[in-house]
């Protein structure tokens, strides 16, 4: 039994150091073009030497690789100590089986990583019309947040593990609408920030646009607030990143 003992133990501690090796390798400062508006979201970049414009076939053509997807979500870019990764959102099928999109490619050969799908529901959405989200990348870990169009806030980490997620819909009444407007999610500190337009109870029972705030790590709801009152200040027509 003593024996027994001991060798449990020594499972248990390599568990814990197994886990512990884990949480290090998935939080790691990274750079690159974390979110849609760029490093300093002021829709500029520090990189040099981009090519001017894109020339697509014939004498000086640079288009290294494509991909057909529809959504119109802005890729986002991050430098990791094991290899640069892309993230982008769109979708895929139409009708009752479309799904948005997460995909992580390799930004110089467009090869796939992986891809995690999310269906919609209580939506009217038209999707090849307009624009939805686009990934954020936490420069300070490394994880990956976005929210689908029928509002679910999701984090990732960087090779696709989801970390937890929270349906706006379900949770806060956040509501849909035919153009999606939906935001994408800024990452301030500890905290990720989302806009979304809700209809809840209490003092949330008007239609109004919302400022939710979480913590980064948990999703555990830390503050909201409601900036306007209507009409017409702030009521019904958003899109806005915070």
């Amino acid at each position: 039994p003593m024996v027994r003992s001991a060798r449990m133990v020594t499972v248990f501690t390599v568990v814990l150091l197994q886990i512990a090796v884990q949480a290090v390798v998935a939080e790691e400062p990274v750079s690159g073009f974390l979110t849609w508006r760029g490093e300093n979201q002021n829709s500029e970049t520090s990189a040099t030497q981009l090519p001017q414009r894109a020339v697509l076939e014939g004498e000086g053509a640079n288009l290294r690789w494509t991909l057909d997807m529809p959504g119109r979500g802005t890729p986002v870019i991050g430098r990791y100590s094991d290899g640069d990764r892309l993230f982008v959102i769109g979708y895929d099928g139409s009708g009752p089986d479309l799904l948005e999109t997460l995909l992580c490619l390799d930004p110089a050969t467009g090869e796939e990583h992986w891809r995690l799908g999310y269906a919609d529901f209580i939506s009217d959405i038209v999707y090849n019309r307009y624009a939805i989200s686009a990934p954020t990348i936490d420069p300070a870990t490394g994880h990956v947040y976005f929210m689908t169009s029928p509002g679910l806030l999701i984090s990732v980490d960087k090779d696709g593990q989801e970390r937890w997620r929270i349906s706006m819909m379900e949770s806060f009444g956040r509501l849909t609408f035919p153009n999606g407007r939906t935001g994408c999610v800024t990452v301030e500190g500890d905290l990720i920030l989302v806009n979304a337009i809700t209809s809840n109870w209490g003092t949330t029972t008007p239609a109004r646009s919302r400022f939710y705030a979480f913590n980064k790590d948990s999703g555990e709801l830390v503050w909201f607030s409601t900036p306007g009152v209507g009409p017409p200040f702030l009521k019904d027509s958003s899109f806005s990143t915070p």
